[in-house]
């Protein structure tokens, strides 16, 4: 679900819309794993396809409306016996064009974190952070006084985290809350 509005100065009007539906696909056809007794890491090599719906002339839409290529590697610190852990994950995607508009958004690198502690087997609660930012400014036609080529798109935030294991016959199925803040961006 996604929703937007947008106002135009004071006094001006304001006008909002909303979408449902399904988001581009994300794709690891190739995930390599090393784990250790305190320490885990994961390469992998993946994409998000443009599954999901797209129409030039909607200001909001499901999908990006072209491919991603991303890379990223993972690190977990964990300790079974005091339950603490640390884990991140740093990543570097690139973009391709969008060929309903011809617009390109630039490259991006990101890096996810967590520190938290496992009160048991089946409780985790901690909190969580990002940083995002692109690297590559944006490449095309935008509407308005705005060059693309000024367009270099960065946030960074945190939040708390929450994970329940629920059992499930003999196996357990993990169930992640978060909820993530902004505390500063640009051209988000």
């Amino acid at each position: 679900d996604i929703s937007g509005s947008a106002v135009s100065g004071p006094g001006g009007f304001t006008r909002g819309t909303s979408i449902s539906g399904f988001s581009d696909l994300y794709v690891a056809p190739l995930l390599l794993n090393w784990a250790g007794q305190k320490q885990h890491f994961t390469f992998k090599m993946a994409a998000y396809a443009p599954t999901g719906s797209f129409d030039a002339q909607k200001a909001l839409n499901t999908s990006r409306n072209y491919w991603t290529g991303e890379i990223a590697g993972s690190y977990t610190y964990f300790d079974p016996q005091t339950g603490f852990e640390v884990s991140a994950t740093a990543g570097y995607l690139t973009n391709e064009r969008n060929s309903d508009t011809g617009y390109r958004s630039g490259d991006e690198v990101h890096l996810d974190w967590t520190v938290a502690q496992h009160f048991s087997k089946s409780l985790t609660a901690g909190i969580s952070g990002y940083f995002y930012s692109q690297i590559e400014a944006d490449n095309g036609t935008v509407v308005g006084p705005i060059s693309a080529s000024s367009i270099k798109a960065w946030s960074y935030g945190l939040g708390p985290v929450v994970q329940w294991n629920v059992p499930v016959g003999d196996k357990s199925m993990g169930i992640i809350a978060k909820a993530l803040f902004d505390i500063d961006s640009s051209d988000r």
